[in-house]
C-alpha cells in the first residue's frame, strides 16, 4: 500500500467511525466501489476496531451484546421505568432504539427508547450519551423530539426515553409528496425555527442531515439525534467552541462545514452551513460536492477548497456530477414542475440564498438559522433578499414589485428611481444595448432627478407627480429602444396608479401595451405584466369592462407560459375575482376567488401575503352576500396573515381591518366598528398622501359608524371632510365625490334635514348619470336614498317611481341593500294607502332579512320597526304590538343604551300601546324615547317635539 493510499485509508477510518451502522455500511460500499483496495482494507480495520476494546467492556458486555441478537431479542417485553418495550426500531453506532408503550395504561403513549450499546461504552461515549440526555432535557419545542425520561438498565446500560416520531426523512418526504419549491421552503423554515431554538438554548446540533429530521403526516418536522451536539459557552454562544477531542470529528461528512472537516472549533454558523447543504439537496435533488465522490479526502478537499455551483446549475451538470440515479426530468417532476421552470425558480435569489449559507468563512454566512429563514421569507414575499449585493437598483425593483397598494409621495419618488434603474439595467442587459444607449439611460435618470434638486427647484416643492410627468417626457427620447420604452412606461403607469392618479396611469400603461404589440412581444410575461397592471388601474378607476378584458388576456398568457397550478396564475385569478365583485356579480366573484385560493392551497401557499390578499377579498364578497359570520371569520384570518407578512402599517392590512369594521356594522356592533375605523384612519393618514381616495374611504366609513351610533356632529364633520378630499383629489365630476355626497346626504336625512338631504342626493345623482349613465350601481343607490328622503317628507307617491327605478338594478345591489330598498318601497305603498300590496312586501322582506342575518340581529330590528308602523296605520294593532315588541327586545340586547335607533323603536312601541288603549304603559315608553331623542337631536328637532307632546297627552 502506497503512502498516499495509506493516508486515504486513515481519513476514511476516521469518517467511518463517526457514522452509525447503516450510514457506515453505505460509506464503506461507496468507498469500495471507488477503490477496491481501500474498500477491503477499510472493512478489515473496522472489524478489528470493533473487537479492540472487548476486554475493557467485559464487566457489562454480557448484557450489552444482547442488543445485537436479532433472532431472539431479550429486550422485547422488558420494562424500563414506566414503559414496556414492544419492538426494535433500529440499531446503530450509539446502540439500539426500541418502540415502547406505557406499562401502567393510565393513558395511551408510545415512546422511543434509546439504549447505549456495548461498543459505545468508552469514557467519551458515555459522557456524550449523558450530554445528549442533558441537552434534550433542556429543549422543549414543537419541532424537536423531546426527552421524556432516562435511566440505567439492570445491566448498567444508560437509556433515554424520547418522543416517538412517526415520519420519514425530510428529503424523502418532499419527494414522496411531490412538494413544490415554495412548499419545500415553508417546511425548511420550520426546521430553521427548531435549530434557532436550540441555538438560543446554547446548543449546536452538529449533525443536521435528512435522517435526523423526520416529517410526520401533518407536514411538521421533528429534529432528532442530539447525540453529537455540544453545549455552547454562554459568553461565546454565537461564536465558537472547541471540538470534543483532537482528531475526533463528530459529523456526517456530506453535510459538514469546512471548519468541522478541518477539526476546528464550531459555532452556530456550522449548523447554518449544514442547513444550507440540506436546502441545496431539497431544492435541486443534488449535493453541492457530489462530483468529489465518496472518498473522504476528496470530499473533504472539495468542502474546504471548492466553491459549490449554483443549485440551478446542478440540473445541467454532467451525469458523473449527479448523486443518485434521478434524471433532471425526474427531479423536476418530484417538485411538480418541469426542468426549465425549476431552473428558472432556483436561478437568482434562491441560488444566492443557498450559496450564502455555504460560504467558506463562517463570518460571512447567515448569522443565525432564523436570519436564514427570514431571507427565505423575503424571497417568498417578493422582497429583496440579503444574500446578494445591497444595491439600490435591486432593492428598488423588489420593493415596487411586491407592493400592490398605494405608498406615500416621498416613498414613491424613491421607488421610482430605484425601480427605473433596475428595469433599465435588466432591459439593457437582455438587449445588450450599446454604449450610447447606456448613456441615454444615464441621461434619463440624471434629468429626472435634477428637477427634484433644490438647486433646480429653487424652493418650489417638486411632487412625485411632477417627477413622474418629467420622466414620461424623457421616455419619449428613447424611441429607438422600444422594449426599454415599454418597460419604462409600465413603471411610470404603475407609479401613477400607486398615487391614485389613474388619469395618468392608464395612458402610460396603454402606451406600454402598444409598444409590446407593435414589436411582436404580445405573447411574453412582460406583456402580461403590463396587461394586468393596466387592468388593475382600470378597475380602480371604475372602468370595469376594460379591466376585465385586460386581466383575462393577462391570465391567458400566464396560464399558457407558466401552466397551472402556479402562484402568478392564482394571483391573476384573484384579481379577476375583485373585478367581478366591483361589477356586483358577487356569486361569480366568490367562485373565482375560491378557485384562486384552491390553487394556492394546491401549491402549499396558504401562509403568504398573496393568500391573505385573495382571502381578504373573499371576505368582503361574503359580506356583500349577507354571510356576515363567515365573512368575519375569513377577514380575521386574512388580517392575521397580513399582520404576519406585511405589518400593521401596510396598506393591505389597513384595508382589511377597515373591511372587518364594515362587517361589524352589518352585525350591529357599532362601537367595535368605530374602534376599527379610527385605528384605520390614523394609519391611513400616515401611509397615503393627503386627499388620497383610500384615506377618504376610511373617513366615510368612520362617519357612517358614528352616525349610526348617534354621534351626528362627528359624522357631519367627517362627511364634509370626505367631500372636500374627493373634490381636491378627483374633482366634482368623479365617483369618489358622488359617494362622499351620498354619505353626507344620508346623515342630513337622519338629522331630519330632509330638504337639504334631497338637494344633496339630486346633485350626486345628476353627476353619476352624466358619468356612468342610467344602468349604474351608484345611480341605483342614489335613487333609493332620494326616494327615502321623499318618504320622510311624506311625499309617498313621488318616492315610488324612484324606488322602483333603483330596484331595477337589484342584481347589482348587496342583499341587505336590496332588502332595505324594498323596505322603503313598502313604506311608500303604505303611505299611499296601498295596504294590501304593502302587507305582502313587508311580510316578504322581514322573512328574507331574518334568514339573512338571523332572528336577533340589530339590522332586523329596523325592518320590524317599519312593518310595525304599517300594521298600526292599517289597524292591525295586535300584529303591530308583536312586531314592535320584538324589535324592542333586539334593540335592548344589541344596541348601546340611549341609541337613537333604539329610541325610535321605543317610540313606535309606545304608539302601538296608545293604539291599543294601554295609555299608562305607552306614556312610559314615549317618555323614555323622548329623553334619548332629545339628547341626540336637541329640542328643536320636530321628531323630538312630537314625542314630547305624545308623552304628555
Amino acid at each position: 500500500m502506497t503512502p498516499e493510499t495509506w493516508k486515504k485509508l486513515q481519513t476514511a477510518i476516521d469518517e467511518a467511525l463517526s457514522l452509525d451502522a447503516d450510514a457506515r455500511a453505505d460509506f464503506v460500499a461507496r468507498a469500495g466501489a471507488e477503490d477496491a483496495e481501500i474498500g477491503r482494507a477499510l472493512e478489515n480495520m473496522l472489524a478489528a476496531h470493533a473487537a479492540s476494546d472487548e476486554v475493557l467492556r467485559e464487566p457489562i458486555a454480557a448484557g450489552a451484546r444482547r442488543l445485537d441478537e436479532k433472532d431472539v431479542d431479550p429486550w422485547i417485553g422488558k420494562q424500563l421505568g414506566a414503559f414496556n418495550i414492544t419492538r426494535r426500531i433500529a440499531s446503530g453506532g450509539m446502540g439500539a432504539v426500541f418502540l415502547a408503550a406505557r406499562a401502567d395504561r393510565q393513558f395511551e403513549q408510545r415512546v422511543a427508547i434509546k439504549i447505549m450499546g456495548a461498543q459505545m461504552l468508552s469514557r467519551d461515549a458515555i459522557a456524550r450519551f449523558r450530554t445528549e440526555r442533558q441537552i434534550l432535557a433542556n429543549l422543549s419545542h414543537r419541532y424537536i423530539a423531546g426527552l421524556i425520561d432516562g435511566g440505567t438498565t439492570d445491566e448498567g446500560l444508560p437509556y433515554l426515553v424520547m418522543e416517538y416520531v412517526v415520519g420519514v426523512p425530510i428529503d424523502r418526504y418532499c419527494d414522496d409528496k411531490r412538494l413544490s419549491i415554495r412548499r419545500r421552503l415553508r417546511l425548511f423554515q420550520k426546521v430553521c425555527e427548531a435549530v434557532d431554538y436550540a441555538h438560543r438554548n446554547l446548543i449546536v446540533h452538529r449533525d443536521l442531515k435528512p435522517n435526523n429530521i423526520l416529517v410526520d403526516e401533518a407536514g411538521n418536522p421533528k429534529l432528532l439525534d442530539f447525540g453529537i451536539a455540544k453545549l455552547l459557552d454562554q459568553q461565546t454562544a454565537m461564536h465558537t467552541m472547541a471540538v470534543t477531542r483532537e482528531g475526533t470529528r463528530a459529523m456526517t461528512p456530506e453535510y459538514a462545514s469546512p471548519e468541522q472537516v478541518r477539526g476546528e472549533p464550531v459555532s452556530v454558523a456550522s449548523d447554518v452551513y449544514s442547513l444550507g447543504t440540506l436546502l441545496y439537496k431539497i431544492l435541486s435533488g443534488r449535493m453541492p460536492f457530489a462530483a468529489a465522490g465518496a472518498m473522504p479526502d476528496s470530499l473533504a478537499r472539495a468542502i474546504i477548497e471548492q466553491e459549490p455551483s449554483r443549485p440551478s446549475d446542478a440540473l445541467t451538470r454532467p451525469a458523473e456530477w449527479k448523486s443518485g440515479s434521478s434524471s433532471d426530468s425526474e427531479v423536476s417532476a418530484l417538485r411538480s414542475t418541469s426542468t426549465p421552470k425549476l431552473r428558472g425558480t432556483l436561478s437568482g435569489d434562491l441560488d444566492n440564498i443557498v450559496l450564502a449559507a455555504l460560504r467558506k468563512d463562517p463570518e460571512r454566512r447567515y448569522p443565525s438559522a432564523i436570519a436564514f429563514s427570514e431571507d427565505i421569507e423575503n424571497f417568498l414575499a417578493h422582497r429583496p433578499v440579503n444574500a446578494r449585493s445591497d444595491s439600490l437598483f435591486y432593492r428598488g425593483a423588489k420593493f415596487v414589485r411586491r407592493n400592490a397598494a398605494v405608498l406615500g409621495v416621498a416613498t414613491v419618488v424613491l421607488i421610482l428611481g430605484m425601480l427605473s434603474v433596475a428595469q433599465i439595467i435588466a432591459q439593457r442587459d437582455r438587449a445588450e444595448l450599446a454604449a450610447n444607449q447606456a448613456h441615454q439611460v444615464s441621461n434619463f435618470l440624471t434629468k429626472l432627478f435634477e428637477n427634484a434638486s433644490p438647486f433646480a427647484s429653487k424652493g418650489e416643492i417638486v411632487s412625485a407627480v411632477d417627477l413622474l410627468e418629467e420622466g414620461t417626457r424623457e421616455i419619449e427620447q428613447l424611441s429607438d429602444q422600444p422594449e426599454l420604452q415599454a418597460e419604462l412606461y409600465r413603471v411610470m403607469g404603475e407609479s401613477f396608479s400607486m398615487l391614485g392618479n389613474y388619469g395618468e396611469a392608464i395612458p402610460a400603461l396603454e402606451r406600454s401595451r402598444a409598444l409590446h404589440e407593435n414589436n411582436g412581444n404580445a405573447d411574453t410575461l412582460d406583456y402580461a405584466d403590463t396587461l394586468q397592471q393596466l387592468g388593475e388601474a382600470q378597475r380602480l378607476a371604475g372602468d370595469l369592462d376594460e379591466a376585465e378584458t385586460n386581466t383575462r388576456r393577462s391570465l391567458a398568457i400566464r396560464q399558457k407560459i407558466l401552466g397551472t397550478p402556479d402562484s402568478l396564475v392564482a394571483f391573476t385569478i384573484g384579481r379577476l375575482g375583485n373585478i367581478y365583485y366591483q361589477k356586483r356579480d358577487r356569486e361569480t366573484a366568490r367562485d373565482t376567488l375560491e378557485r384562486a385560493l384552491t390553487m394556492k392551497r394546491e401549491l402549499g401557499e396558504e401562509d403568504d401575503a398573496e393568500f391573505a390578499d385573495i382571502l381578504g377579498n373573499l371576505g368582503i364578497t361574503l359580506d356583500s352576500l349577507g354571510e356576515y359570520d363567515q365573512a368575519e371569520t375569513v377577514i380575521e384570518a386574512a388580517i392575521e396573515l397580513s399582520l404576519a407578512h406585511e405589518g400593521e402599517m401596510h396598506p393591505n392590512t389597513i384595508v382589511r381591518i377597515s373591511n372587518l369594521g364594515l362587517v361589524y356594522m352589518r352585525q350591529g356592533r357599532l362601537e367595535e366598528a368605530v374602534r376599527q375605523f379610527e385605528r384605520c384612519l390614523v394609519a391611513s393618514r400616515k401611509v397615503w398622501p393627503a386627499n388620497h381616495p383610500s384615506v377618504a374611504r376610511n373617513v366615510r366609513n368612520l362617519a357612517s359608524a358614528q352616525k349610526q351610533l348617534g354621534n351626528f356632529s362627528e359624522s357631519i364633520t367627517l362627511y364634509r371632510e370626505a367631500v372636500e378630499m374627493a373634490r381636491a383629489h378627483s374633482g366634482e365630476r368623479s365617483v369618489p365625490y358622488v359617494r362622499s355626497l351620498r354619505g353626507l346626504g344620508g346623515t342630513l336625512m337622519d338629522l331630519g334635514q330632509y330638504e337639504e338631504a334631497e338637494r344633496t342626493f339630486q346633485i350626486a345623482l345628476a353627476i353619476i348619470l352624466g358619468l356612468n349613465g342610467e344602468d349604474d350601481y351608484d345611480a341605483a343607490l342614489l335613487r333609493i336614498l332620494l326616494g327615502q328622503s321623499l318618504i320622510d317628507q311624506r311625499r309617498f307617491a313621488e318616492a315610488e317611481p324612484l324606488l322602483r327605478a333603483g330596484l331595477r338594478q337589484q342584481d347589482k345591489l348587496g342583499n341587505s341593500t336590496r332588502l332595505a330598498a324594498r323596505r322603503e318601497l313598502a313604506m311608500s305603498l303604505s303611505g299611499q294607502g296601498k295596504s294590501s300590496e304593502a302587507d305582502t312586501v313587508f311580510a316578504e322582506i322581514v322573512t328574507e332579512m331574518e334568514k339573512l342575518v338571523g332572528p336577533d340581529n340589530a339590522s332586523l330590528a329596523e325592518f320590524l320597526l317599519q312593518a310595525a308602523g304599517h300594521a298600526r296605520r292599517s289597524g292591525d294593532i295586535d300584529e303591530a304590538l308583536a312586531l314592535a315588541g320584538r324589535a324592542l327586545t333586539i334593540a335592548r340586547e344589541k344596541m348601546p343604551p340611549g341609541n337613537w335607533v333604539a329610541a325610535g323603536i321605543m317610540a313606535e312601541y309606545g304608539r302601538c300601546l296608545l293604539a291599543a288603549d294601554r295609555e299608562s304603559e305607552a306614556r312610559r315608553y314615549l317618555a323614555a324615547a323622548h329623553r334619548d331623542m332629545l339628547a341626540t337631536f336637541g329640542e328643536s328637532d320636530p321628531r323630538v317635539r312630537e314625542l314630547g307632546e305624545l308623552s304628555l297627552q
